[in-house]
């Protein structure tokens, strides 16, 4: 049988789908969209040496972003985390058959990929301690402007969700808007709670916090999971959250 420990990564991980879901859920106004798509269709005819993307980070430098092992607590086992493997393999789209309730919700949840071109580097780790576990990533991409989580929105259509599999197994995932400081150029945050039933009649309920910063090419995503259904530290949670970007923003 899978250590309970070892179960809680792929939910961790599973808030790169919230993520995803989120993004998909931005839709600006019909006359804003076609405004700002006028405009950058303007603005990239005559390109200059100031407008140019700056040139992405390599990996070694980007990991140099992420939050030092100590900041994780004493308790806690840090490792580098592969996210493009873990969520492909784990997580790469909805199973085969299985059902989706509300079905409009169905798309944005499926959407679990996180894949080579989405971002031009990613680097991530993950700290399991005896109350959770926590994951971050820290992506950089010239086009992380383009990929603004809107949570308030996800809320709004999707609060509850819930994912039937053939087998048997049923996700229900509840969503609420979470308050995060203002920080790089945007930053949200949600929290949201996973009950998991699988077959066998096990059945497992975890809360979660999610955050997200977005400083210039940089994305910085911090997520808490919880080992039990016990509430999490909120103020612990943003105190690490304000620490993660601190230390992206001076890497």
């Amino acid at each position: 049988m899978t250590p309970p420990k070892r179960r809680l990564l792929p939910t961790a991980l599973a808030g790169l789908a919230v993520l995803a879901a989120a993004t998909a859920c931005a839709e600006p106004a019909d006359g804003e969209a076609a405004a700002a798509s006028s405009s950058t269709e303007t603005s990239s005819a005559a390109p200059s040496s100031s407008a140019a993307a700056e040139e992405l980070s390599t990996e070694d430098e980007l990991a140099a972003g992420l939050l030092p092992t100590d900041a994780f607590g004493p308790e806690a086992n840090v490792v580098t985390v592969d996210v493009r493997q873990v969520t492909t393999g784990a997580s790469g789209g909805l199973p085969e058959g299985a059902t989706v309730t509300p079905p409009e919700c169905g798309e944005g949840l499926g959407a679990t990929t996180v894949a080579p071109e989405d971002f031009g580097v990613v680097v991530a780790q993950s700290a399991t301690a005896p109350d959770g576990i926590t994951v971050e990533v820290l992506a950089e991409s010239e086009q992380v402007g383009d990929a603004a989580p809107a949570f308030d929105q996800l809320v709004e259509r999707c609060p509850q969700v819930t994912v039937d599999a053939p087998d048997g197994t049923s996700v229900t995932i509840d969503f609420a808007a979470f308050e995060v400081p203002d920080l790089g150029d945007a930053s949200d945050g949600l929290r949201f709670t996973t009950a998991v039933s699988a077959p066998d009649g096990t059945q497992l309920t975890v809360p979660s916090l999610l955050a997200v910063a977005r400083d210039g090419q940089r994305l910085v995503f911090l997520q808490r999971t919880g080992a039990d259904s016990d509430p999490l530290d909120e103020a612990a949670f943003i105190d690490l959250f304000e620490h993660a970007v601190r230390t992206a923003q001076g890497a």
